[in-house]
């Protein structure tokens, strides 16, 4: 299975009709265009060194051209940039990004807010889209929205490998005899050979370090001399390392449900399945407690779910109505709490699931693992979980010897006895056709303050990893939401609303240790 980092993107819009986990690609009839009159700003690269490179990252020598904007739908502006594909060869080819803004409504415009809404994955454009609904109307005012999709992820050469995901994703991901581990091995097998003879050269090109560096080209030609970013999730470690490598161009940065992008592989695996571990822990707790849950387990949820996830494991159970669909067992299960773990709102439709399942329909976990998955209800896909899958294996690879997992799966149990073994078996990344790159040292040295926010009972980005990030950044300061779901800035969350807020716009941080 792939390792699992923070898939989520675009939660806190969830109550207003995104999918959990992250919205779906946009289709192409969304994007009808209309030419826009060009920007009045100042010419790509002002104010920064000779074509915009930053001297802690090499140059791409070509400056970028102006971004020509055109009308598309919702009132927003689309623009394409062409990008090298390999940044230290301009020559050698180049990739298309594709764009999104929301101008700023306000007279009193700062500049351009670049977001990112997490994955490795999801197609940033999505975020725009919604940007009336996520941000508040003062940052809507100040600032031009802006966002991309990352390369490998919708419209910029998004990686596209299979058909049908079921074969990988729906195999018990807890492997209990070498039978079990023989059949995960084949399916990753079959799905990195796949990817590499469909998305050729592309696969080699992806990393976060990639789209960092595309990041200082998108700045350059929107003709900013610095810029302010706002990752949600996975985009946390997008902004650090853009801020380690570029941070004379940092105006200012949040990273919401943060990553550490210094953590080992395997023990970032670990952190979140600790923090799947306490999500699940905390769910069972409420479902012991209230009246309105329906999986109640003869008054001990957690018996009941260990009961029935033996159950999925020794004899796998039908969707109703779902013909063609995988039975659902321990892949198909788990994975559909880990995405019912995303949000608290969520937790009333994981105990209808599993108390569904206990009276023999899958059908509740297979529209949970079906939204982890972003299926489509004419069963295709978006490109998701395959650029999720090529970005992962390229940033943080796992060890080639795959018979180093059983012991890694023992450790992992150890701390995390539901999700441990789960979260060991990277297979995919062990026979991944491009080798991992190196990465930056993440520090953002010269960068000046960075904020991170981070929920204590976030299972995705255990708030460990986010305290961590703080103590590798030169300036980093954490702000502390007190509860579940992953990421925190959410119109309902009006004391981190107003914090992130007054930090983009004035530059003023929240006191030392604040907790909303």
């Amino acid at each position: 299975m792939l390792v699992r980092l923070a898939r989520a993107a675009l939660v806190p819009v969830l109550a207003f009709g995104l999918v959990a986990g992250c919205a779906e690609v946009a289709d192409e009839d969304d994007f009808t265009v209309v030419r826009v009159p060009p920007d009045t700003t100042a010419p790509p690269g002002s104010g920064g060194s000779a074509g915009g490179a930053s001297s802690s990252a090499p140059a791409t020598t070509v400056p970028p051209p102006r971004l020509e904007w055109e009308r598309c739908r919702d009132g927003l502006e689309c623009a394409t940039l062409e990008v090298p594909l390999v940044h230290d060869d301009p020559a050698g080819g180049t990739i298309e990004l594709s764009l999104a803004r929301l101008p700023a409504s306000g007279r009193n415009r700062i500049g351009s807010l670049l977001v990112n809404p997490g994955g490795p994955g999801v197609p940033g454009t999505d975020l725009v889209r919604v940007a009336r609904v996520l941000y508040s109307e003062d940052l809507r005012e100040q600032f031009d929205i802006v966002s991309w999709d990352p390369r490998g992820t919708g419209r910029s050469a998004g990686v596209d490998c299979v058909d049908d995901l079921d074969p990988l994703m729906s195999l018990d991901p807890t492997p209990d005899d070498q039978a079990e581990r023989d059949r995960l091995l084949r399916a990753a097998t079959d799905f990195a050979e796949a990817c590499e003879e469909q998305v050729g050269d592309v696969l080699a090109h992806i990393s976060t370090s990639d789209t960092a560096r595309d990041m200082d080209l998108i700045r350059q030609a929107l003709g900013e001399p610095e810029i302010s970013y706002f990752g949600f999730s996975y985009g946390s470690e997008l902004g650090a390392t853009y801020a380690s490598l570029f941070p004379e161009h940092v105006r200012a940065m949040v990273l919401d449900g943060a990553l550490d992008p210094s953590v080992p592989s395997e023990e970032l695996s670990l952190q979140q399945a600790r923090g799947n571990e306490l999500a699940l822990g905390r769910f069972l707790a409420w479902c012991a407690e209230d009246g309105d849950c329906t999986f109640k387990g003869s008054g001990d949820p957690g018996a009941a779910f260990d009961a029935l996830m033996d159950s999925l494991d020794a004899r796998p159970i039908r969707a109703a109505r779902a013909s063609g669909r995988p039975l659902v067992g321990q892949g198909v299960a788990y994975l559909a709490v880990v995405q019912a773990l995303y949000l608290e709102q969520l937790w009333p439709t994981l105990a209808e699931a599993l108390a569904d399942a206990q009276e023999g329909d899958g059908s509740g976990l297979l529209a949970l693992y079906d939204d982890y998955l972003q299926r489509r209800d004419d069963g295709t896909y978006t490109n998701v979980i395959e650029a999720f899958s090529a970005i992962t294996c390229l940033d943080n690879g796992a060890s080639r010897d795959v018979a180093t997992f059983e012991a890694l799966a023992e450790r992992f149990t150890a701390e995390a006895p539901r999700f441990g073994r789960m979260f060991a078996y990277n297979y995919l990344c062990a026979v991944w056709p491009v080798d991992p790159v190196p990465k930056p040292t993440i520090d953002a040295a010269g960068a000046g303050p960075i904020l991170v926010v981070a929920a204590t009972g976030d299972a995705a980005t255990p708030y460990a990893s986010s305290q961590q990030l703080v103590a590798d950044l030169e300036d980093g300061h954490l702000l502390t939401r007190d509860g579940e779901g992953h990421t925190s800035y959410d119109p309902s969350q009006r004391c981190i609303v107003q914090h992130v807020d007054r930090y983009l716009i004035d530059l003023e941080l929240p006191p030392a240790d604040t907790v909303c």
